[in-house]
């Protein structure tokens, strides 16, 4: 469990720099926030910290065990 608290934490500076760069080109907040969403969510997925379920609900994923349905 502990490997995927890590990632998380790595994941989470990263995309906060992400940000960061991205708020350099003066886009409306709003417009950071959907693409950082979008990005967040994409990149658990595919590094396995998230996955969904047979109803498409997605759920957030550290080591074995699922934190909660999200959507």
């Amino acid at each position: 469990m502990e490997a995927s608290a890590d990632k998380l934490r790595v994941l989470d500076v990263q995309l906060r720099s992400i940000r960061l760069l991205i708020g350099a080109i003066r886009l409306p907040n709003a417009a950071i926030d959907r693409v950082m969403e979008r990005l967040n969510t994409r990149l658990k997925l595919e590094l396995g910290l998230m996955s969904t379920d047979d109803r498409g609900y997605l759920w957030e994923t550290v080591g074995s065990i699922q934190q909660g349905r999200l959507f």
